[in-house]
């Protein structure tokens, strides 16, 4: 998909996710239609994730950030929190994804085995310098 289509894509699905904000709270209700109560967005693409939340996430009073990753053969799911600088026995929801060469960083950190890791490095290595230097 190209970037209009993800920009289609990612305002459809904000409208989806308001109509859950709206089940969520009902007494201040944006959107008139009560159907959808959950939605579950699943994205690779760090471009399409950033259509969909930034700068909204702001917005969304009910959205949860999930990290899914698959390490030796192993699937794990970690919900992105960290403690709340207002209240510090809360902790806050915070949005794992940055940029997709700030990913390419943290994967690079949490890499343990050398062919993960070399393939790290060489994409690390590509995005540099292709897409933020400009050299073939």
């Amino acid at each position: 998909m190209d970037s209009r289509t993800l920009f289609i894509v990612g305002d459809q699905v904000r409208k989806m996710v308001e109509v859950c904000r709206n089940n969520a709270d009902n007494r201040n209700a944006l959107v008139k239609e009560n159907f959808i109560k959950q939605i579950f967005i699943l994205t690779h693409n760090a471009y399409f994730h950033r259509e969909v939340t930034y700068p909204h996430a702001d917005k969304y009073e009910f959205v949860s950030f999930y990290l899914v990753r698959k390490i030796d053969n192993r699937s794990s799911v970690r919900l992105c929190d960290k403690h709340n600088p207002d209240e510090p026995t809360a902790r806050m929801n915070i949005n794992p994804v940055k940029n997709s060469y700030a990913a390419l960083w943290e994967e690079y950190k949490e890499v343990s085995t050398a062919v993960p890791l070399m393939n790290a490095i060489r994409r690390i290595l590509e995005y540099y310098f292709l897409q933020l230097c400009g050299y073939d």
